[in-house]
């Protein structure tokens, strides 16, 4: 993306630091080719080096003044492309800072967040383990609770036993001096030793 941007930006740099002349400039439109070919081997050279022997000749000549007139200077256009080539490289390199600065901060926020989940892990599991015991430290409690009360339970149904079996005795001592009572009334009421 960075690579079209700094492309397009010195090639359009490139075309206004260029001078605009219609004359150098023909329009395909405008351009017609003719087909009629002249041959003279008496003007124009053949060969190799046909361009560079053509330089000194009077269309060379009518370039060079032209070029003159126009005011096109190539060593103009040359530091006008340097200087823009110099603006893209410090653009590109702006936005290679602001990119790295733009990485740098994003890297720290995501490294500042996964601490931060790590840190409420740590404390959910901590509160786990909190709950965990204390759950423990409860059933503990309510054993120790239930072992006690069925201790005293035990103790009072020895207890309730041992009085039941007392009262049962006494019960019986008295059911067994009551029935003597009445055997010795009945005795007396038979042998008339009473009344």
């Amino acid at each position: 993306m960075a690579t079209k941007f700094l492309t397009k930006n010195i090639f359009l740099n490139l075309s206004t630091a260029l001078p605009q002349a219609p004359a150098f400039k023909p329009s395909l439109a405008t351009l017609k080719v003719s087909r009629v070919c002249y041959t003279s081997s008496s003007r124009y050279s053949k060969g190799r080096n046909a361009a560079e022997e053509s330089r000194g000749s009077r269309s060379g000549k009518v370039f060079a003044s032209a070029k003159q007139d126009a005011g096109f200077n190539t060593d103009d256009i040359t530091k006008r492309a340097e200087e823009d080539i110099k603006k893209t490289k410090e653009t590109a390199q702006d936005l290679s800072d602001s990119a790295k600065g733009y990485a740098d901060e994003t890297k720290k926020k995501a490294e500042g967040a996964a601490a931060s989940l790590g840190d409420k892990a740590k404390e959910v599991s901590a509160r786990a383990g909190e709950n965990a015991e204390a759950a423990k430290e409860n059933i503990m409690g309510a054993a120790e609770s239930a072992k006690e009360k069925a201790k005293e339970g035990g103790e009072k149904l020895a207890e309730n036993v041992e009085s039941a079996k007392e009262s049962l005795k006494d019960a019986a001592e008295s059911a067994v001096d009551k029935a003597k009572e009445t055997g010795q009334k009945l005795k007396d009421a038979i042998t008339g030793d009473g009344k």
